[in-house]
């Protein structure tokens, strides 16, 4: 067993402090190394000790296992949580983005039509037909965002397949810059 300078000398105390009085800073204890084989193979032991008393003479009994293992299993399990967290944290921005977006065709839809049922007797036709149209343009505008949310939504769980296709692309900015 090699253990680092720090931990034979940490070592090297507890054992002259054992030697004396019997007691050891880990007595009942587990505590962790990361120590080298005679192979020259890094590993992370877990050490329990505990001390007797025979014929007048203080021993030490301790059982050394591997853990490196477990070690990496919780490492990954760290890592996993943190990466969750973040993912967390990109959904909940996204969702916030995406309320926002919608909020605007509903803002113009509730004005439009608190207008049109406060006043609906001072405009004429025309005005009220004008009015119409802002209404349904503001309402398609929210339905195709609807729409491509949950188009997105269906390519993130994997319903939808994906066939690209070429189109040119200023007809698309121009149907949606009014989104």
């Amino acid at each position: 067993l090699l253990m680092s300078s720090a931990a034979k000398e940490n070592f090297r105390m507890a054992l002259g402090s054992f030697k004396k009085t019997g007691i050891i800073p880990h007595k009942g204890n587990t505590f962790v190394v990361k120590t080298k084989s005679k192979d020259n193979k890094y590993f992370i032991a877990e050490i329990s000790l505990t001390t007797y008393k025979s014929k007048g003479k203080w021993n030490a009994v301790g059982v050394f296992k591997d853990i490196t293992k477990r070690v990496e299993d919780q490492n990954t399990l760290k890592e996993s949580e943190r990466q969750l967290k973040e993912l967390n944290a990109t959904k909940d921005k996204f969702f916030s983005i995406i309320a926002h977006d919608l909020r605007n065709p509903f803002n113009q839809l509730l004005s439009f039509t608190d207008l049109i049922h406060e006043n609906i007797n001072e405009y004429s036709f025309t005005e009220l037909k004008e009015y119409i149209g802002l209404l349904n343009k503001s309402a398609q505008n929210g339905y195709n965002l609807l729409e491509n949310l949950l188009e997105w939504a269906r390519s993130q769980t994997g319903k939808k397949e994906f066939h690209p296709k070429k189109f040119a692309l200023s007809h698309l900015l121009e149907r949606h810059v009014a989104i």
